[in-house]
């Protein structure tokens, strides 16, 4: 009876420590399952963030970019009128350029010359 008593209490003793190790096993799990799930929400946060941010950056390059286009039309709009006389009289005509006099040509006795390479001989 005294070795029956002993495995009944090896018995106890054994369930005892299989029930101690799946009890740590569950704790240990649980955790690790909780740490996961923590680590992913903060990544997807993370994720949302940066993607917040670009949006934010892209955004202010297209304004930008917009803005600078505006800038430089309008500066090309202004050196075209300028340079063209347009809106000087306040009529806003637009003169023609002055032509180049060494490009004149004119018609003497039916030939073609330039004006600046006519020569007169003695």
């Amino acid at each position: 009876m005294a070795r029956r008593n002993r495995q009944i209490a090896a018995r106890g003793k054994t369930e005892q420590v299989v029930s101690t190790a799946i009890g740590a096993a569950e704790a240990v799990s649980v955790g690790m399952l909780r740490l996961t799930e923590t680590a992913l929400i903060e990544a997807v946060h993370t994720v949302q963030d940066i993607g917040g941010q670009l949006g934010s950056v892209v955004m202010r390059a297209a304004r930008g970019s917009i803005r600078a286009a505006q800038d430089i039309g309008g500066d090309i709009v202004i050196a075209g009128k300028t340079l063209a006389g347009a809106g000087d009289d306040g009529t806003g005509s637009v003169r023609k350029p002055a032509a180049k006099a060494a490009g004149r040509r004119r018609r003497a006795g039916g030939v073609t010359r330039r004006t600046t390479a006519v020569r007169r001989h003695a």
